[in-house]
């Protein structure tokens, strides 16, 4: 079996862990030449920001939204503008939706090669009620999914040729 990644994904909530895994995508990518697409999704919220409280404040729900979207749109020109990603085709795209649908449907439409996504490795009551974005992706992704748990230590080593 002869695995050609040209296209690789790393879905990132811009927390450590999702950060961990950005790296490993990098590396990746940078590994088997492949385009790089860095995907953040807003999570749909427009329901729960509906409440009173919220419009006492002053804040709309369209106005915390485009705050979302512009601190996503920041962060990752910052992560594809360091210097040691130069050599690497990066797509950078923000989503909105629930993430694990969005997930799929990107890399479906894009023809994504593999998936590279940060877990905690919950389990027991809190798996049951905070559930797992990485676990639907796992499930439902139509290619690959490299999970990168982020409990355990990491030594990650690149070697360049």
């Amino acid at each position: 079996m002869n695995l050609v990644i040209k296209r690789l994904c790393v879905p990132t909530d811009f927390s450590a862990c999702a950060d961990l895994a950005v790296q490993y995508g990098a590396a990746l990518a940078r590994q088997n030449g492949a385009q790089l697409h860095l995907l953040h999704v807003v999570q749909d919220i427009h329901e729960k920001l509906r409440h009173p409280d919220l419009t006492h404040q002053g804040t709309s729900v369209q106005a915390f939204l485009q705050s979302l979207e512009q601190g996503a749109t920041e962060y990752l020109a910052q992560l594809a503008s360091q210097p040691q990603w130069s050599d690497l085709d990066v797509q950078r795209v923000h989503l909105h939706g629930r993430p694990a649908d969005e997930i799929v449907r990107y890399a479906r439409q894009n023809q994504i090669d593999l998936v590279v996504m940060g877990t905690f490795g919950r389990s027991g009551l809190e798996h049951v009620f905070v559930g797992s974005v990485t676990e639907r992706v796992v499930r439902t992704s139509p290619c690959p999914v490299m999970t990168v748990r982020c409990e355990a230590p990491h030594s990650l080593v690149v070697v360049e040729d």
